[in-house]
């Protein structure tokens, strides 16, 4: 009995040997070949000089009954963390593609802020929390905006290149929303809820200029950026420089006027945003554009012309998205101008909300 367990002692120093040797050499690099062969075979000798040796204290560790410790896996690194969405508290899209900004969810609806800047109670169409891109088509309504010569009207104009701009940053793969769908009036300061509530990494209000009476062989583009605001700016300098080469390909009597490039306008009395959709805009990388005059008829042809509303609706998007996606500088800047100016304000006097629900949906008791 005692002779089998002795054998088996042995078989099993030959297995462990023979499975644990091959790394001897690779622990112990001035081992030399005459002893790291036997040591593959798992032949007696490696055995008995191994045991030599740790008696003798020449070798402290590893005996051959230990394995080698394996080697340590790397950890992956974990990927950076993507910057969570900030979420607003949101807005209704009506049945009648009116864009409310939502003062409070309820269980049966949502208390909302109309156009006129009146509470209201919704029911239907679809909320929204967050958006990539709100395109602001300014005036509407009551408020025609500049009008041409040929009467064209800004209202409309506006209207038409933002929707074109949307429906190019969408194929894009960007999320948009307008913050007027059809002709209805607006106050700003409801425009500006309508950023505030989606939170959106870009905020442009689309408009038309004016007034100029200087000729220039280049379009008169003008873009406004909050004064105190870098990604403002950054923004207003990278949609002068695509709207300005969009808008330059088509010949025609340009017009421009001081502010051609990017500026900021601040009120002398308090130090505040002249144009009140930055001013309710603060904290949203806002802009306003003025891409060209349109009060020469030369300029309000051409501005008729889809083709060219279609040439700035992409310069906007483009712009949008080299904005998003690099770290450009942009160009045109022409710091911060103080003035005395005082724009209207634009009150809700009078003011009539268009309707969100369709006839349809007012005919079901």
């Amino acid at each position: 009995m005692g002779g089998r367990k002795w054998l088996m002692s042995v078989l099993a120093v030959f297995v462990s040997m023979a499975m644990v040797t091959p790394a001897y050499g690779q622990l112990h690099p001035d081992w030399g070949e005459e002893i790291i062969a036997p040591c593959r075979l798992g032949t007696p000798q490696c055995w008995w000089w191994w045991r030599q040796q740790v008696q003798s204290g020449k070798i402290a560790a590893p005996t051959p009954f230990s394995f080698p410790a394996p080697a340590p896996t790397p950890t992956p690194a974990s990927p950076e963390p993507s910057a969570p969405i900030v979420l607003g508290p949101g807005v209704v899209v009506t049945e009648t593609g009116v864009v409310l900004p939502v003062l409070d969810v309820e269980r049966v609806g949502f208390t909302v802020t109309t156009p006129c800047r009146k509470e209201a109670f919704v029911t239907g169409g679809s909320y929204l929390r967050h958006v990539d891109v709100v395109l602001d088509p300014g005036h509407g309504g009551r408020d025609l905006g500049a009008v041409g010569p040929n009467g064209l009207r800004e209202k409309d104009l506006n209207l038409e290149v933002a929707k074109m701009a949307a429906q190019e940053l969408e194929a894009r793969g960007y999320s948009v929303l307008l913050t007027r769908n059809s002709d209805y009036w607006i106050a700003i300061e409801v425009r500006a809820e309508i950023g505030l509530a989606v939170l959106p990494e870009v905020f442009v209000s689309v408009h038309h200029n004016a007034g100029a009476t200087r000729r220039s062989n280049t379009p008169g583009t003008e873009t406004y950026h909050q004064a105190d605001n870098p990604e403002s700016r950054r923004l207003a300098g990278i949609l002068y420089e695509e709207v300005h080469e969009g808008l330059s390909r088509f010949d025609t009597q340009w017009r421009y006027s001081v502010f051609k490039g990017a500026n900021a306008v601040i009120r002398q009395r308090d130090r505040q945003e002249l144009y009140g959709i930055l001013r309710h805009t603060a904290g949203l990388a806002s802009v306003l554009t003025e891409a060209a005059y349109m009060s020469t008829l030369s300029q309000a042809r051409l501005l008729a012309d889809p083709e060219v509303q279609a040439a700035e609706a992409s310069a906007i998007a483009n712009g949008i998205i080299r904005y998003l996606r690099t770290d450009d500088p942009g160009s045109g800047y022409n710091g911060t101008t103080v003035t005395n100016r005082r724009l209207p304000s634009g009150g809700t006097s009078g003011c009539t909300d268009p309707p969100f629900e369709t006839e349809q949906d007012l005919e079901q008791p």
